[in-house]
């Protein structure tokens, strides 16, 4: 937190300096650890024994970069420390390019689970977010091909990135409501009719068995708070006038509740699909939730809403280290250099 804060000093020079200090902060907890997140055990038997038989539909991008690592003679710590560069190198680039209060939106990124729970556990699939993340960057920086270019990368480690197309189609339009909710709800119906005509194929036995094992029903507290959390930022940007900036995050915020949405009514697949799918969308949070409450006139009301938010990101991974640390491999941390 004390970074945080200094990421944010008016003084430039302490300021770059605490940025750099926050970045290589997260790379060393991120690049060195070992035996650390549940991918990272079964993502070195697939390193010890690659094979092109592991590369799943159009997912080349991960076998490549195996491939790699192992021309050049180096372990399977060096392609963790590669795919955690490129995932906080990704994240720090967002936050600079889009948020307008860096500091906090770095908290957000290291305390709210994005960081720590999941980028630590689902290593490829934040390889490709990552991707995704730079594309829109280039998107801002009006850099079409780049950004094309990008995108295909992001399908290539995880082909769940093909959801982020609207973005791409749709980031210069002017936005308005009534297209916030066609969009969710022909989104919405393109899921549960995609889902349908799976069953017919040869994924529809993945499908079944998915379905099997994980019977549990959704968490409805959870998914209903965040579809209000995402709707609040919609009507908030909505409200904004027209850039592409905001015309981006609305599309992913719409993205997020319609596939929230699908989560609760879509019971052909497992709820955590849906979730796990969401992660390319909550990313949008770290840059708007510092944006909505910097839109407050009043100055304490500014303040406390900042400090409640800092007291709930804390106790977040307090709850996430100390319940969920041990059940997804994250605690206690053990890294490569003392093994």
């Amino acid at each position: 937190m004390g970074l945080a804060f200094f990421v944010s000093n008016k003084d430039v020079s302490t300021r770059t300096y605490f940025w750099h200090l926050s970045f290589f902060s997260c790379l060393f907890f991120s690049g060195f650890r070992h035996e650390i997140g549940t991918d990272f055990k079964s993502y070195e038997n697939i390193f010890n024994n690659l094979s092109i038989d592991y590369v799943g539909f159009f997912e080349y991008g991960n076998y490549l970069l195996m491939l790699f690592t192992k021309s050049i003679g180096a372990p399977f710590q060096f392609y963790i420390f590669i795919t955690s560069s490129i995932i906080c190198y990704s994240f720090f680039k967002f936050i600079r390019v889009f948020s307008i209060d860096k500091s906090f939106s770095i908290m957000i990124f290291v305390f709210f689970g994005v960081f720590f729970l999941a980028s630590l556990n689902f290593i490829r699939q934040f390889l490709s977010i990552s991707f995704f993340l730079l594309a829109l960057c280039c998107l801002e920086n009006n850099n079409k091909k780049a950004a094309l270019a990008l995108f295909f990368a992001s399908i290539t480690f995880h082909t769940s990135a093909i959801l982020t197309v609207p973005v791409y189609m749709f980031y210069k339009k002017k936005l308005k409501l009534n297209h916030i909710i066609l969009g969710a709800s022909l989104f919405v119906m393109s899921i549960y009719l995609s889902t349908q005509a799976l069953m017919y194929t040869n994924y529809g036995i993945y499908i079944e068995r998915a379905t099997m094992l994980n019977k549990s029903s959704p968490p409805i507290i959870l998914i209903l708070l965040l579809i209000l959390i995402s709707s609040v930022f919609t009507v908030f940007l909505l409200k904004k006038s027209h850039s592409h900036k905001n015309s981006i995050f609305l599309i992913l915020l719409t993205l997020s509740i319609s596939n929230l949405v699908a989560a609760i009514f879509v019971e052909k697949l497992p709820y955590n699909v849906f979730l796990r799918a969401n992660n390319f969308f909550m990313p949008s949070y770290i840059i708007i939730l510092p944006l909505w409450i910097a839109h407050f006139k009043n100055l304490h009301l500014r303040v406390f809403l900042k400090s409640v938010t800092i007291v709930f990101l804390l106790l977040y991974f307090a709850r996430t280290t100390i319940i969920l640390g041990e059940k997804f491999n994250l605690f206690p941390y053990k890294s490569f250099l003392y093994v």
